[in-house]
């Protein structure tokens, strides 16, 4: 978009610093919001949920088991997929992430665990035939490790009699299922359990965390595409296959939620919800594992679990300079409660020291507000315009230097203050003490708060207060272009 008169934002404006676009990151930085600009100051996302179980009793289970794998034993393949964070791992402990049991929870048609035999391998074993009177199974060559995530996808072709394993995407070539007994079937007495985090005899418990889950019966094998894209882009369903269960345990509060339409939901026992955790997802979106929804682009945020982009590597940058612009462009859900779109702070603040925040007073305005050291807060610029369409972008760009601030809202300037002084120098060497940066969220002292409620679509930081010619021009830019 363009406008009569004005220069055109070129891609990269003088003293770019960091550029935000929450697009996706490369494979090679999973796990972070991707630096466009090509400095390197990638963010890490805080804030995925997952379930997290302490490995005495806790598990996730199904509340009314059902027969995934197939009236009297139909379907060829069973297959498995889920995000795993293993706290520790020992040689020959057995831990469980998976099982689907018949014969009162005792026996089962499926397990998955990891480290049976060695350290860290995946094993999947299953019960062969009507009777179900051969356990059969066989170990991963790969191997997940301790206080990581891994995306683990298992399976098992009854037919071939072999199991196939990938680990974080990486394919294995099928191996032989032990045994001799001719598997062709599985077991086929109702399931009467369906659990993740324990056996359902009560042993085999698994201490860490889970998220993502899925479960397939098929006559059709899983493809080494599907499994990457479960890789690469967690909790959506770009996959295509029609689970029988998705559980994505990025809800944070109540029992993990069945997204394949089947409602097989689960219940937590015992267990609980971590909403600190890092995924490690490539494809940013990690409130509801999908982008913004209003603008196909963007990471939605869900204020209640405090879902926030970590940047303090870039805070020494940021602290000596005397002159400074950030560019936001997000949407937000009118909560009725301060949201932080940007904040600079000392981590042991008892508020962020500058912050880029919107509706502190109910009224649907945009604010920047300096917290000097031991001083009372002062609103450096102040927009109160109403801007709380949900589905709508709003552009917020705040610069400041030794000559004052600005604060521009969709490319209008603000002409209003209500408390300080527009020409009070909000730069970070004059605030000082800056070692913490967030995208999304505020600090006071120590603890992240002020969470914004909707998605951020790109942030822009630059060395320098820019012109009002370069401030309109990325206004007219978009977060989408260039």
């Amino acid at each position: 978009m363009t406008t009569a008169g004005v220069i055109q934002a070129p891609l990269r404006l003088a003293g770019m610093l960091a550029d935000w676009d929450f697009t996706g990151a490369p494979p090679a930085q999973r796990g972070q919001l991707f630096d466009t600009s090509r400095n390197a100051f990638n963010g890490t996302i805080v804030g995925s949920p997952a379930v997290i179980y302490d490995g005495a009793g806790d598990f996730s289970a199904v509340a009314v088991p059902w027969d995934e794998l197939g009236a009297g034993g139909g379907n060829r393949y069973a297959i498995w997929a889920g995000w795993v964070y293993a706290d520790a791992i020992a040689p020959a402990t057995a831990k469980v992430l998976w099982i689907d049991s018949w014969n009162a929870g005792n026996a089962p048609k499926l397990i998955i665990f990891h480290s049976a035999a060695g350290a860290g391998e995946i094993r999947a074993g299953v019960r062969t035939g009507a009777a179900g009177d051969d356990f059969r199974s066989a170990d991963s060559v790969q191997a997940i490790t301790a206080a990581a995530w891994h995306h683990v996808a298992v399976q098992v072709d009854a037919a071939a009699e072999t199991v196939t394993y990938w680990i974080d995407g990486v394919f294995e070539t099928p191996v032989a299922l032990s045994g001799a007994l001719a598997q062709t079937t599985w077991a086929t007495d109702v399931s009467s359990a369906q659990q993740a985090g324990e056996h359902a005899n009560g042993s085999g418990d698994f201490a860490g965390r889970t998220t993502d889950m899925r479960y397939l019966g098929s006559n059709t094998p899983i493809t080494q595409a599907q499994v990457q894209a479960l890789y690469d882009f967690p909790y959506s369903a770009v996959d295509g296959l029609a689970w029988g269960g998705h559980w994505r345990m990025n809800e944070a509060a109540g029992g993990p939620q069945d997204y394949s339409g089947n409602a097989h939901h689960m219940a937590l026992v015992n267990a609980g919800w971590d909403i600190g955790t890092n995924l490690g997802q490539s494809w940013i979106g990690f409130g509801g594992g999908q982008q913004d929804r209003f603008q196909g682009g963007g990471m939605e945020l869900n204020s209640a679990m405090v879902q926030h982009v970590n940047v303090d590597n870039i805070a020494a940058t940021l602290g000596p300079l005397t002159g400074f612009t950030v560019a936001a462009w997000f949407r937000y859900n009118d909560t009725g409660t301060e949201q932080v779109i940007f904040s600079l702070a000392d981590a042991s603040d008892a508020e962020s020291r500058l912050k880029l925040d919107l509706d502190a007073w109910n009224e649907d305005e945009i604010r920047a507000v300096i917290v000097e050291a031991g001083a009372a807060i002062r609103v450096a610029a102040h927009n109160n315009a109403v801007v709380d369409d949900a589905s709508a972008i709003i552009c917020a760009i705040f610069a400041t230097d030794a000559t004052g601030n600005s604060l521009y809202v969709n490319g209008v300037e603000d002409t209003t203050d209500v408390i300080g002084d527009d020409d009070t120098d909000a730069s970070p060497s004059v605030i000082g003490g800056v070692d913490s940066v967030l995208l999304g969220a505020g600090i006071s002292a120590g603890t992240v708060e002020l969470a914004l409620d909707g998605a951020l679509e790109r942030i822009d930081l630059f060395s320098r207060r820019l012109t009002v010619p370069e401030i309109i021009s990325l206004t007219n830019r978009g977060p989408r272009d260039g």
